[in-house]
């Protein structure tokens, strides 16, 4: 999905890079951290290099003991444990930094506290090995375990924050980046965070994140998962629509200089299987409770699959769905809603079920929380369009009462397998934490895979394990591994010293501004919230095939992001700046537009409430290049090519035909674009300027600033103020795409999320609604967001 294996085959893998994770800790004995493997690696890259291995390492700079050495007396470690050399902390050429800060220790596995193996999860999602030792040889990984790490020859820095006591705590985690930092990491991990949204409150540690921009160091952080803020309220995840704030992005993912991960479902999965038919399902399992290994059922020998018959019904799983179906020592599927989790395990538990399989009712995956699940029996979730296929792929039958109920057979793997979900659009998980913060900053910024993720198992005995997790934590390390991807790019090429931007700087701008805007199904096509998703999707593949690089005007710091602030007159105006950079040495034309949208509001009853959802606002936008309006709408009646007295699609096959020696003359120049010549890139800019776009040619090894100006119509205007009264958000995505060589290519196109607010920021309250006096003289009789359990609606 962030293509990294594409990076691979370029020769990025990470190569000379330092990913510093701070987390749990990793299980250091892991063979997907293993050094020799590592080193098979580093040799393979020299092979291809046709270097020497000394040689080629020398030109990684690999961090080692001796300059572990050097920087000590400049490390808060030092401060915490003087005792400690470069040889206490240098572990070995993967491995290059171990320290637990919570415990002032060299403790940084998972062996001795109760803090779970989640570092080595996410550490594995960054920067676990490409190859594994196999006898005397070496094997892939991605073959061998389905596991790689997105930057796979990256070094380690394991920076433990939890430990035995407790964590993990600002004191810690901060001294931690400052550390990473000062030993050269190129990307730095938290996987952690406050559950509540959060802004930055310590002014010290707020200005170490400012002083990021200084520095070669991309700061990825999760931004949580909370979801929004409505979905812990009783009008089951909407606002009403006088309401705005869904933010639940938590600290320090919130702090400016951070860079904000949301997550998007994994559209394949990895990890212990079963099949129906020919269906191979990756289910997800929450451990930490009573319930067994759903791969314990299978007892055949070498893992090779067990046979159960299975009962499917269409209810929720109470005991009334199961009134006459024979469930003993059957796979039970039912659907998630009316109950819980563990209600729903321990209802088939008790009716003498084999397992329990919920599948979803909505898109996405489940974290199930099994509290007070009684029994033994596996209990583990699948996705509804699995549910949908196996329920298709059952024989119906009838109880006596009439309820129809579906049965077959499943085969259940002990071992690992992979499915794969095609699907015209991706999936935003429901988990992943909305924006946005108080100061109307756009958090989340970029979104990466974390939903079912397959990766590192530090806490099984052996060091071969693996597992699914899910979480924002799971996506953050992907843009981790792509930070380190893009920062092995980018000195490999000299594109710091060509643009006089640091590494971070242009790291951080070709990463949003290359980023896949997703579109949400379920709404019908239309774009996710830019609260929800930021810039979209990395893509390190268009990262690195890209002719050019954005900088917006007001972020210093490479973020390619308009945050246009509110509109308290509701003029329904917004402005803003971006400069594109030509990399080349050959001009370059992109056609300018952009989409605008809003939340959507619905009504239930006689209630409006503010939508999840978006929909288009018909707004005006208008674009100048270094202050001169850029040619669009009447100017195109200069390039009426066949003296029709009309420009459209026919002047561009004119102009072709003029190419081709059909046609002797044009009628005027069909120099489109300005750069004195003539040819069928001319045709394409014509094309795009028809289809309502603007263009601006930006100069070889050169830079043209644009500035955009959308407009509201009075019409839209009178909507938003009818349908949010109390103001809404104006978001959307600025496009530069490049415009089709003259033989067809097409470049990569830059997107800038925009985010604005229609109103006076200050004006929505930050106080429930109907309160009681309310409610006792009629003013407002909605239900409140947060009812007192002493409160009885009456």
């Amino acid at each position: 999905m962030v293509n990294g294996d594409a990076a691979w085959l370029e020769g990025y893998t990470g190569a000379g890079t330092r990913i510093a994770v701070i987390d749990t800790g990793t299980d250091t004995d892991h063979q997907s951290f293993q050094a020799e493997a590592f080193h098979h690696a580093l040799e393979e890259n020299a092979k291809e290099a046709g270097m020497s291995y000394a040689d080629y390492a020398a030109k990684l700079d690999l961090l080692d003991e001796e300059e572990i050495d050097s920087l000590l007396e400049k490390l808060h470690i030092h401060e915490k444990s003087p005792q400690l050399t470069g040889k206490d902390l240098y572990l070995n050429e993967k491995l290059a930094l171990g320290y637990n800060y919570v415990d002032s220790s060299l403790e940084i596995t998972h062996d001795h506290d109760a803090q779970g193996e989640h570092g080595s999860h996410v550490a594995g999602i960054s920067t676990a090995n490409r190859f594994l030792k196999q006898g005397d040889g070496f094997v892939s990984a991605a073959e061998a375990v389905n596991v790689c790490g997105v930057a796979p020859d990256a070094q380690l820095l394991t920076m433990k924050v939890f430990g035995q006591k407790g964590g993990a705590y600002e004191s810690d985690y901060m001294v931690a980046i400052e550390d990473a930092i000062m030993l050269g990491a190129d990307a730095v991990n938290l996987s952690l965070g406050s559950a509540a949204p959060g802004e930055a409150a310590n002014e010290t540690y707020a200005k170490l994140l400012d002083s990021l921009q200084d520095t070669d160091t991309v700061v990825v952080i999760s931004a949580g998962n909370s979801g929004s803020w409505a979905d812990g309220t009783t009008t089951n995840g909407f606002l009403y629509n006088d309401g705005v704030s869904m933010d639940t992005v938590g600290s320090p993912g919130s702090y400016t200089n951070s860079l904000a991960v949301a997550s998007v479902e994994n559209r394949g999965s990895t990890g212990k299987y079963f099949a129906v038919g020919e269906l191979p399902v990756v289910y997800t399992e929450t451990t930490g409770y009573n319930n067994l290994p759903m791969a314990s059922l299978d007892t055949s020998a070498g893992q090779t699959g067990t046979v159960i018959p299975y009962v499917l019904v269409d209810g929720f799983g109470t005991a009334e769905d199961y009134q006459g179906v024979d469930l003993k020592g059957k796979v039970v599927f039912c659907s998630r809603g009316s109950t819980s989790f563990f209600e729903k395990a321990n209802v088939a538990a008790s009716l003498g079920a084999a397992a329990t399989v919920v599948y979803n009712n909505t898109a996405g995956s489940i974290n199930m929380d099994l509290s007070g699940y009684n029994y033994t029996a596996p209990c583990v979730s699948i996705l509804q369009s699995e549910g949908a296929a196996i329920k298709a792929a059952s024989t119906a039958a009838e109880t006596e009462a009439g309820t129809t109920y579906y049965t077959g057979e499943m085969t259940v793997y002990g071992k690992s397998g992979v499915s794969i979900h095609p699907s015209a659009y991706y999936t935003m998980s429901d988990f992943s934490s909305w924006g946005v913060p108080g100061d109307l900053s756009l958090k989340p910024e970029i979104t990466a895979p974390g939903g079912n993720i397959y990766s590192v198992n530090g806490l099984a005995p052996g060091g071969t394990a693996y597992e699914v997790m899910s979480g924002t934590s799971m996506a953050a390390p992907q843009v981790a591994g792509l930070s380190a991807l893009a920062a092995q790019y980018i000195r490999e090429n000299g594109l710091a010293e060509k643009t006089g931007c640091s590494v971070r700087t242009l790291a951080q701008s070709l990463l949003m501004s290359t980023a896949q805007p997703l579109y949400e199904e379920a709404s019908g096509g239309n774009y996710y919230s830019v609260l929800k998703q930021g810039a979209g999707l990395a893509r390190v593949d268009r990262l690195m095939e890209a002719e050019s690089y954005v900088l917006v005007e007001g972020q210093p710091d490479g973020k390619v992001k308009a945050e246009l602030g509110d509109d308290p007159d509701r003029t329904g105006v917004y402005r803003f700046a971006f400069t594109i950079h030509n990399l080349t040495d050959q001009p370059l034309d992109y056609a300018l537009s952009a989409d605008l949208f809003t939340q959507d509001v619905f009504a239930d009853g006689n209630t409006l409430y503010m939508d999840t959802w978006t929909t288009a606002l018909a707004a005006n936008t208008s674009f100048t290049a270094d202050g001169v309006p850029i040619v669009q709408g009447e100017a195109l009646t200069a390039f009426d090519l066949n003296g029709d007295g009309q420009v459209n699609e026919a002047d561009a096959n004119t102009l072709l035909e003029y190419l081709l020696g059909n046609v002797e003359e044009l009628h005027t120049t069909g120099d489109v674009n300005g750069d004195g010549k003539v040819n069928t890139y001319d045709a394409h800019v014509l094309l795009a300027l028809l289809e309502g776009k603007s263009c601006v040619t930006v100069p070889a090894a050169g830079q043209v600033q644009v500035e955009v100006t959308m407009t509201l119509p009075q019409a839209v205007k009178e909507y938003l103020d009818t349908a949010s009264p109390k103001g809404a958000y104006v978001e959307g995505y600025v496009y530069a795409a490049p415009v089709a060589t003259e033989e067809g290519e097409q470049g990569v196109t830059h997107s800038i999320p925009v985010l604005g607010f229609y109103g006076n920021w200050t004006e929505p309250s930050m106080y429930d609604v109907s309160s009681l006096l309310e409610l006792k003289y009629g003013t407002d009789t909605r239900m409140p967001y947060l009812l007192p359990a002493r409160f009885r609606w009456k």
